[in-house]
């Protein structure tokens, strides 16, 4: 581990230690899924062993996603939540701290984006995640633990367990495990020291063949609807080598962004529009990344969520941004950002 990250968990690891912490708040972006609750739920019984007489809530800005759902119940796993309705401005007086982990910008916690916003100063905010992220957010921050080369925000939460000799579970580890296995698309985007990693949640008892069948799940009839009605609208554009598709659908963006590459683009965006919000979910395949340089966190969606005044971020070739708008303009705009971004690279 390069000594730039190791000091800066032991910043965290000791603030974390130091700062009087009594009533605090997990929150994750909408529609957790497996890595975004795996991180919250082992990162909440974390506080709990290191904080004592604390009180430690999970709020979930829309809920669980399908699978989620699905993985807590097949691990059997009591995981308490609360959602934004289910408390008053009372009890948010009496919190202190809230930990943001697994979201790169404000407008990815919902309803919960203006509580961060309006507590600003009297909050103190941790932030835990493994993408890059909006200066929306982490200005807010009292405190962060950012690590963009992690493939998933629960590795960063394993590094937090093992940095405070504390015991891993088997509950805990198999939902770590969960999170990883989940966020690196099986392996598929997995770094040499995930490995590392999945041996030691192995040692402390997580059983992949349980983890694997905790996320199977069969895709609901929406979602296939969504990704047939994205390949049905899509727009194609060739930019050199490389093929772009943008297309737009109701829900399940990121899913669909995901059918397009298998359908033969390098790139894809999609986008969905309600209430004159909008959000862009977009794609890379490896070798266009490799190929280019151009990062789809940093270089398309960090700008365009600035373009619809709300947030972008993310990773190489797996980002987001949402904001105020049409599905049109920002589809146009992400076209003009990636092929801009593009001709920067290839003048070099």
């Amino acid at each position: 581990m390069e000594e730039k990250i190791k000091n800066n968990i032991k910043e965290f690891v000791n603030k974390l230690e130091t700062t009087p912490i009594h009533n605090a708040v997990i929150t994750t972006h909408r529609n957790a899924d497996p890595d975004a609750i795996a991180s919250a739920y082992t990162l909440s019984k974390l506080i709990e062993k290191v904080k004592a007489n604390v009180k430690v809530y999970i709020i979930l800005p829309e809920g669980l996603s399908a699978l989620s759902k699905r993985l807590i119940e097949y691990l059997n796993v009591d995981i308490k939540t609360l959602s934004p309705k289910d408390v008053d401005s009372e009890f948010w007086e009496s919190v202190d701290t809230i930990f943001i982990v697994d979201t790169c910008s404000l407008e990815q916690l919902g309803p919960l984006k203006h509580v961060v916003m309006e507590k600003y100063g009297k909050l103190k905010v941790f932030i835990v995640d493994h993408h890059f992220a909006h200066k929306n957010l982490t200005k807010l921050a009292y405190t962060t633990l950012i690590l963009s080369d992690a493939r998933s925000t629960t590795e960063i939460i394993f590094t937090l367990y093992e940095s405070l000799g504390l015991e891993i579970t088997e509950t805990i580890a198999n939902l770590m495990l969960a999170g990883i296995v989940y966020d690196t698309r099986h392996f598929i985007l997995a770094r040499p020291e995930t490995f590392n990693i999945v041996a030691s949640l192995i040692r402390y008892g997580a059983k992949y063949a349980t983890v694997l069948k905790a996320l199977q799940t069969k895709m609901e009839i929406p979602e296939r609807i969504a990704r047939l009605k994205a390949a049905q609208r899509m727009q194609i554009y060739r930019i050199n080598e490389w093929i772009i598709v943008v297309t737009h659908v109701g829900a399940y963006e990121a899913s669909a962004a995901r059918a397009l590459l298998d359908l033969g683009a390098d790139v894809a965006f999609v986008a969905s529009e309600d209430k004159g919000e909008v959000r862009v979910s977009a794609r890379a395949k490896e070798e266009f990344y490799k190929g280019t340089g151009v990062h789809l966190g940093k270089d398309i969606m960090k700008p365009l969520g600035e373009f619809l005044q709300g947030g972008g971020g993310g990773h190489e070739t797996a980002a987001a941004a949402s904001g105020r708008g049409s599905a049109e303009l920002a589809l146009i705009k992400c076209i003009e950002l990636l092929k801009n971004r593009l001709k920067q690279v290839t003048s070099k």
